[in-house]
């Protein structure tokens, strides 16, 4: 299989909004589609949002195709404060992909190329939230050598999730 990677355009809005939606089901809804994670896509990833993320000045996004299809997106945001710590510096928002994709290499180089854009921005530490039960997941992160510096609540109306909170050097 080959991949390429670039930065996304306003064309890309839709397929991306129905990527996002689609892992971020596979990996959380774990008891069924439930009326706060249809409320929380539908905002969070609506075509409206993914093209404001597409647009802003303040992230970076980087998209994995394969046959032309977008099949992972990681997006890093700048100045943000960590929940642990109170530590400023990036935040590593999404790194998602597709579950037919996962093993071959694809989070990896979406993470490399988001990690490289941070470093050309002078950016010196990156942090990120990942479910504490998302084990494949903290694995991946823990092998690109991030570490756990605390645990922190999630909020997707009403409830909430405990996330660890990994912070890498760059």
């Amino acid at each position: 299989m080959q991949f390429t990677y670039r930065t996304p355009s306003p064309s890309d809005a839709a397929q991306l909004s129905v990527l996002l939606k689609a892992v971020y089901i596979h990996t959380y809804a774990t008891e069924g589609i439930t009326n706060e994670f249809t409320e929380y896509t539908g905002e969070q990833f609506s075509e409206e949002a993914i093209l404001k993320m597409i647009t802003s000045e303040d992230e970076d996004l980087m998209v994995a195709f394969y046959k032309d299809n977008p099949i992972g997106i990681a997006k890093v945001e700048y100045n943000k404060t960590s929940p642990v710590g109170n530590i400023v510096c990036s935040l590593l928002d999404k790194l998602y992909v597709l579950n037919h994709f996962l093993g071959k290499g694809v989070g990896y180089q979406l993470l490399e190329k988001v990690e490289t854009i941070a470093k050309e921005k002078g950016e010196k530490e990156i942090f990120l939230w990942v479910y504490i039960k998302n084990e494949h997941a903290i694995n991946f992160y823990e092998r690109q050598n991030y570490k756990w510096i605390g645990n922190a609540d999630f909020i997707v109306k009403p409830n909430s999730y405990v996330n660890k909170i990994l912070l890498k050097q760059l």
